[in-house]
């Protein structure tokens, strides 16, 4: 089984998936925690787009298992 991150937008319309924690973490809050260096461009694109306007916002994050 491995895990899959999904991070909605506020109307839930869209989403992002990752299968790396971190990556998920920063589109979700723009909280660079990474161990690694710098963030997913993925995630920085999805931040720009749906907190463009509000850089503080949160966005849900789904946990997913898939078979892999």
């Amino acid at each position: 089984m491995k895990t899959i991150y999904l991070v909605w937008n506020v109307p839930g319309s869209e989403c992002v998936g990752f299968d790396d924690r971190e990556d998920a973490e920063y589109a979700a809050t723009g909280i660079d925690c990474s161990t690694s260096v710098g963030v997913s461009t993925l995630a920085d694109a999805f931040r720009e787009t749906f907190a463009y306007d509000e850089p503080d916002a949160e966005f849900q994050i789904t946990e997913v298992e898939i078979d892999a």
